[in-house]
């Protein structure tokens, strides 16, 4: 959806309505979301943390993501995954 003007818990509630997981380098407050979403059965469809390990450039982050979609099974609901490099 892109950086907009919104607070996380609706970047994380859209992504949920739409059927994705939500692409951040914002740990820590998509963590808490994701212990509140689990904790009252708010849809949630994952969260992937950009490390800082990652430059952050959308193009080297979207090859990135590319790669990573390619070798690993799909996101369970709440999951939370690190992607470095």
């Amino acid at each position: 959806v892109g950086p907009l003007p919104r607070h996380d818990s609706e970047h994380l509630e859209i992504a949920a309505k739409d059927g994705r997981a939500v692409v951040t380098y914002n740990r820590d407050d998509f963590l808490e979301l994701t212990h509140a979403a689990l904790a009252t059965g708010t849809p949630h469809l994952g969260v992937v943390v950009v490390t800082r390990k990652l430059k952050r450039d959308a193009p080297l982050v979207a090859h990135a993501l590319k790669r990573w979609c390619a070798v690993r099974p799909a996101m369970q609901p709440y999951e939370v995954a690190y992607l470095s490099g």
